[in-house]
């Protein structure tokens, strides 16, 4: 019992060795603490200057010793600060100021060094010293410029690091994100993902647009025309989430915010426009084909389509064809990886069997341990994936339209494994076990395609996720078998 205490401190000294910053900390205390015991041992004192004896009478070492622990000290006080802020997870401390810091705290125990140790003036120290920055500043003009041009950079609010900014420079226009500023210099990184230095001097002489902190507007944009009759509150959340998908997944910036507007209503037609900033390194090509097919395969999906495209449902879903409702939804049960080795006619026998539902923002579809025997497809909206972490639920990750969840508890009956609630409004599509079943009286050969493309992406899955080698052939088949095992007496097959 009384060992327990001890573990908590182990911890805390396993996470301070293995954090970058704790490294460097741990360096310092060393450094501090071994010139501390060899003054001990050479001059009997841990702060050597003070039995530190005559500079006629004393040795060359015992003098270095002594003064080498004021700048070891310093280092270790700069140590400690720069710990300070990652362990107060402060990500935007501005290098310049740290460095000046630094600079201020070293000069600091240098004089007092020279005080203790030779027992010189702080004033001849103070002059000399005046006279060295008068000779450096005249010579280094250029750098002096850029230090204090980056001093005020560094404490003016309205720019920063991570923020999009867009400026003019030598008849260049350039649009970037601002990566590192230091003492010297600015680094932007532009929309061909190329690193760009610009001196602190002259980057604060350029008129310079800052998307990420005004209201700029977006340059970016997207129109997609639909067809008047379309529901245009139900493209708009369509289009809304395709959206906040290119957001979540790092290729439109989330400052200035994004945002979609309905840009035309005349008759015939209707029009919604989005507009965006790329985050770089995205190029603006990239970003608006990227947007523009996001939106399209939504939209698809929730039976919508661009205004004269003839490559499915046009307008509203009521306004299409029995023929065409049918092609879209066997098309969204194609795009469930489980389901692709399906042909074109299986999947068309499937569609009468969905379950179609329209659950409402919050909503909880299925809960972690359930029971449960079918399998959802995201037409419309956004799904959150939560599982239980002690007491509280741990967030996993979030489907958009064309995902799926619960394809195990459709194979073989297992609970469900986690929690799936609705991120915002939408439609789902439920695939129920009675629609396979049938699929396997008539082929049973479904079954051993079906559980090999479940364990293939089981296997791939963990190899990402927790980066081991992949089993032997052997095992994968072991794995197969087991499967198809399991799915035959889950769907009354066992006997075949």
């Amino acid at each position: 019992m009384q060992a327990q205490p001890s573990a908590p401190a182990a911890l805390t000294l396993r996470q301070l060795l293995a954090h970058p910053d704790g490294r460097w900390l741990g360096g310092a205390v060393a450094l501090s603490l071994a010139l501390a015991l060899a003054s001990q041992w050479r001059l009997g004192s841990l702060a050597g200057f003070e039995n530190l004896p005559p500079h006629a009478q004393a040795a060359w070492v015992d003098i270095a010793l002594a003064f080498a622990q004021f700048p070891a000290m310093g280092w270790l006080g700069m140590r400690v600060f720069k710990f300070g802020l990652s362990a107060a997870g402060v990500r935007r401390f501005p290098n310049i100021a740290r460095h000046l810091l630094g600079v201020l705290v070293h000069a600091i125990m240098l004089a007092l060094a020279v005080r203790t140790v030779f027992d010189q003036s702080l004033d001849t120290v103070v002059a000399a010293s005046g006279v060295i920055t008068v000779v450096l500043g005249f010579a280094l003009r250029s750098l002096v410029a850029d230090l204090f041009s980056g001093i005020a950079l560094s404490v003016d609010r309205d720019i920063g690091v991570d923020d999009i900014v867009e400026f003019n420079l030598k008849n260049r226009h350039v649009v970037g994100q601002i990566v590192e500023f230091n003492w010297r210099t600015f680094k932007i990184r532009d929309l061909n993902n190329q690193v760009m230095m610009i001196p602190n001097s002259e980057f604060s002489s350029l008129m310079v647009v800052n998307h990420s902190r005004s209201d700029a507007g977006c340059p970016c944009s997207v129109r997609f025309p639909l067809h008047a009759r379309t529901d245009g509150e139900r493209a708009l959340r369509v289009i809304r989430g395709a959206l906040n998908r290119e957001v979540e997944e790092g290729r439109i910036a989330a400052k200035p915010e994004p945002h979609v507007e309905i840009a035309a209503a005349a008759p015939g037609s209707l029009a919604l426009e989005v507009y965006f900033l790329p985050q770089p390194p995205h190029t603006e090509q990239r970003v608006v084909g990227a947007m523009y097919e996001a939106g399209l395969r939504d939209l698809r999906l929730a039976g919508m389509a661009l205004a004269g495209a003839g490559d499915g449902p046009s307008g509203a879903a009521t306004s299409a064809t029995a023929e065409q409702v049918q092609a879209a939804l066997a098309q969204a049960v194609g795009r469930v990886a489980l389901l692709s080795v399906l042909t074109e006619a299986q999947r068309l026998q499937v569609v009468p069997h969905l379950i179609r539902h329209e659950p409402t923002e919050g909503a909880t579809i299925v809960d972690e341990g359930d029971e449960g025997s079918s399998l959802f497809i995201i037409l419309e909206g956004a799904c959150e994936v939560k599982v239980r972490s002690g007491s509280d639920w741990r967030h996993v990750a979030r489907l958009w339209p064309g995902d799926h969840f619960g394809e195990m508890s459709l194979l073989t009956g297992n609970p469900r494994s986690a929690r799936v609630s609705m991120a915002a409004p939408g439609v789902l599509l439920e695939l129920p076990k009675q629609a396979l079943s049938e699929l396997f009286d008539a082929s049973p050969d479904l079954l051993a395609k079906i559980s090999a493309s479940v364990v293939a992406r089981s296997e791939q899955a963990d190899a990402v996720r927790k980066q081991v080698r992949l089993e032997a052939r052997e095992a994968n088949g072991s794995r197969v078998d087991a499967l198809v095992q399991q799915m035959k007496r889950f769907f009354g097959l066992a006997r075949r």
